[in-house]
């Protein structure tokens, strides 16, 4: 049966059935019902104007605009003038608008933006760098596991294991209850500090829990220092020194190879300089400490081309093992010790010298 290529002025529906499936001339539909049936039709060069097409339970509204199906998966929606929308329980939930932004929950304002009230998170690429982040003020989030680990605020610091700085400055804030702060693994230099001034001289700065200053790594741009906490105000039954001679004859200077570098070096032997001044010495004799490894590393999910979980996630395995925990030794707090042996000694030799004195002018006489 014959169909006209014009249904302007049709009045009721017109079965699919009825068309031809080798139409290929334009049609142009307007303000007309379209009955679907369960009828499979191929028909090409087809404009919609002002056109609701309902198929099941889902609604396709094409104003002004072509739609082509090919197949059973793919649909282009391309705009005359417009911009492209997709919506859900008749409200709308993503567009594309004339410049080829996208924006999921609103207007976009970048190529792609995701907004949750008053919430922007963009996508965007300005020449040879991309941007991915909030354009708003609030602070962008980095979850794993359902929890958050890390976040950029709204002035630039990025923190990590905490929602605000745990102390008033610092671009970079890390806050790690019993672990380890920060592991290096490098061939290279582990950590470079340049300083663009030297009104305030501080490289590194170290605090209680407190936050009382305890030690310092200075500069003036030429030299660096190495400070602990020496102020006055924090010492009490301040007395002399004494027996100090005898401290140091009772120490070891010995020489050694180390095991690792074959270096050969020259000292004292930790737990024996800890017998003598335990200021110097950092830890205990045959100390050990417990230390986490990985076992086995953590697996992501896999997942197929429509998104259905392949493998699961699975979590790295970790275990525990006592390693050594080495002494440390400050050679500084010998200094007031050997400086007061050498008073001692000194007075010493004052002391003999006004001896032989006396008894040189006694023979003398």
């Amino acid at each position: 049966m014959g169909v006209p290529n014009v249904f302007g002025s049709a009045t009721t529906s017109i079965p699919l059935s009825q068309l031809d499936q080798n139409f290929n001339t334009t049609a142009t539909l307007g303000n007309t019902a379209i009955g679907l049936g369960n009828v499979t039709t191929t028909v090409g060069n087809l404009t919609l104007t002002n056109v609701n097409i309902v198929s099941g339970t889902s609604n396709l509204a094409a104003g002004n605009s072509t739609a082509i199906v090919s197949g059973t998966s793919n649909v282009v929606v391309v705009s005359s003038g417009g911009n492209v929308t997709v919506a859900t329980n008749n409200a709308e939930r993503m567009r594309i608008d004339t410049n080829g932004n996208v924006g999921i929950g609103g207007n976009p304002t970048n190529k792609f933006t995701i907004l949750t009230g008053t919430t922007n998170l963009s996508a965007q690429l300005d020449g040879s760098t991309a941007y991915w982040g909030t354009y708003s003020n609030h602070p962008f989030a980095f979850a794993t596991n359902g929890s958050e680990r890390m976040r950029i605020d709204t002035s630039g610091n990025l923190l990590i294991n905490e929602t605000t700085r745990w102390r008033s400055v610092g671009k970079l804030s890390i806050t790690t209850g019993g672990d380890d702060g920060i592991a290096v693994l490098t061939g290279a230099a582990g950590l470079i500090v340049r300083k663009t001034s030297y009104g305030n001289p501080f490289l590194c700065l170290f605090e209680n829990n407190g936050g009382s200053q305890v030690g310092a790594i200075t500069t003036d741009g030429s030299t660096t220092t190495y400070t602990t906490s020496s102020d006055y105000r924090l010492k009490e039954n301040v007395e002399p020194m004494s027996d100090a001679l005898a401290k140091v004859l009772q120490l070891n200077p010995v020489t050694y190879k180390w095991k690792e570098s074959g270096k050969d070096g020259q000292g004292f032997i930790a737990h024996e300089l800890a017998e003598v001044v335990p200021d110097c010495v950092v830890g205990e004799k045959d100390g050990m400490q417990t230390r986490k490894y990985e076992i086995s590393p953590a697996i992501q999910a896999t997942y197929d081309e429509e998104g259905n979980e392949l493998t699961p996630a699975v979590e790295a395995v970790m275990g525990e093992r006592e390693v050594p925990q080495y002494q440390g030794i400050d050679t500084s707090y010998l200094v007031a010790t050997l400086t007061a042996a050498i008073q001692e000694l000194n007075a010493k030799v004052d002391a003999q010298a006004t001896t032989i004195a006396e008894l040189q002018a006694k023979v003398g006489a």
